[in-house]
């Protein structure tokens, strides 16, 4: 899809994109201030927004492709944020979350294939919208009426449920008559790197929905409350929590480093911190190589530092990696993605990130250990081998940014 200028500034563009702008406002008013009724005017007026950017666009032949991408992504991203305001107040709208999100990853993904086979952008069709206008009555009404018996505000959420299914099922049979239609040109558009694409998509959306809502959460007292007491059974809940870690940025490695700690003995333990790093650093490395995430540039742009791998010999990736795990100016993930993205030998990937995470890995397994006695050599050793190689770290690394300002002026 090629964009002009002229397309993307158009009239219903940026009532679109006013929507947008809205969302914060609207779970701000409505979670952290608790002003419902300013919550209410700003969900009308983005509904009225909704209405008239259609007829703006039909009336004044204002029809853009970038116009039925963006009008039902806003759709979509208001109601999500009017579903989560008030999962503060009604317990089964975490439910109603739960099928939205699913409903739309499916679309989402079959969409994806009956833009590879027509090779055209399919706007809302009637049935969604009228599921929009339903999901927008009701939340405007318990937004307007938060003190509604409790048996009506689940009847009224239950109603959304049935119009998301109506409206899902309907969505499939749509695009799925488009994916038949365009199936020889799908065959030859379509490759099996964009099939992994589209899944780990989903899946990392899904992923990244429930750390963000449970982040609060993640902590190394929870993730023993929740690990079984068999051994074995433990392992492997470590290694998923690991695979878990490593598409999850936010979550710190550390956490599951000292659990392993607590729930192992030493030797044991620093065996599943090895392991545990193994999978966490090879998931996301695996699923950028595979083509999950191949654009560097975009990679480049939202981590400024990976400017500090690309300026690495691109022969010395185990030196590279070692570098940049044991000075940590990128996430642990970021690096992986990387260097799946340029397709980086796996081995000498694996090795420089293992070296590099050693002592990191070492010493918050000891701390796990000994934490029931912070006063304990083990403890202290630990802790203070750990402080000093991150300060080292930290010199090493503006000590490099100070001589490569240098090399750039010079230049």
């Amino acid at each position: 899809m090629k964009l002009k200028k002229e397309d993307i500034w158009t009239i219903p563009n940026l009532l679109s994109f006013s929507r947008l702008l809205m969302i914060p406002l609207i779970i701000w008013l409505y979670i952290t201030k608790q002003y419902y009724y300013g919550a209410f005017a700003l969900v009308v007026l983005s509904g009225l927004t909704d209405l008239l950017d259609g007829k703006i666009a039909r009336r004044f032949n204002m029809v853009t492709d970038l116009g039925k991408i963006l009008d039902p992504f806003a759709d979509k991203l208001t109601q999500a944020a009017l579903i989560i305001c008030l999962c503060t107040r009604y317990r089964w709208m975490w439910a109603l979350i739960a099928l939205f999100v699913i409903k739309e990853l499916v679309s989402a993904a079959l969409a994806y294939l009956s833009l590879q086979a027509s090779g055209q952008v399919s706007g809302a069709q009637w049935f969604g919208k009228v599921n929009t206008g339903l999901l927008y009555a009701v939340m405007i009404f318990l937004i307007l009426f938060p003190n509604i018996p409790l048996a009506a505000a689940n009847g009224l959420i239950a109603l959304c449920a049935a119009s998301l299914m109506i409206a899902f099922v309907l969505y499939v049979r749509f695009f799925w008559d488009l994916v038949l239609q365009g199936l020889e040109k799908l065959k030859e558009t379509i490759t099996w790197q964009s099939v992994v694409k589209v899944i780990f998509t989903c899946l990392w959306l899904l992923l990244m929905l429930f750390c963000l809502v449970y982040k609060d959460k993640i902590t190394t007292e929870a993730i023993l409350d929740r690990i079984p007491q068999n051994s074995w059974i433990a392992m492997l809940a470590m290694l998923s929590l690991f695979a878990v870690k490593s598409m999850a940025v936010f979550i710190y490695a550390g956490i599951l480093y000292a659990a392993n700690g607590l729930l192992f003995s030493l030797p044991v333990a620093l065996l599943m911190s090895f392991l545990g790093s193994v999978v966490m650093f090879t998931t996301p490395y695996l699923a950028a190589r595979i083509g999950a995430a191949r654009d560097v540039e975009k990679l480049a742009k939202k981590y400024p530092n990976v400017s500090f791998l690309q300026g690495f010999p691109s022969e010395n990736k185990f030196m590279m990696n070692f570098i940049a795990r044991i000075i940590g100016i990128l996430p642990i993930d970021v690096v992986s993605l990387y260097m799946g993205t340029v397709r980086a030998n796996y081995l000498q990937f694996l090795l420089g990130s293992l070296a590099g995470m050693a002592v990191s890995m070492t010493t918050f397994t000891v701390m796990g250990t000994t934490v029931t006695d912070l006063a304990s050599p083990g403890f202290l050793i630990a802790l203070i081998v750990e402080i000093a190689v991150n300060v080292l770290s930290l010199l090493a690394f503006l000590l490099y940014k100070r001589r490569q300002k240098i090399r750039d002026s010079q230049k």
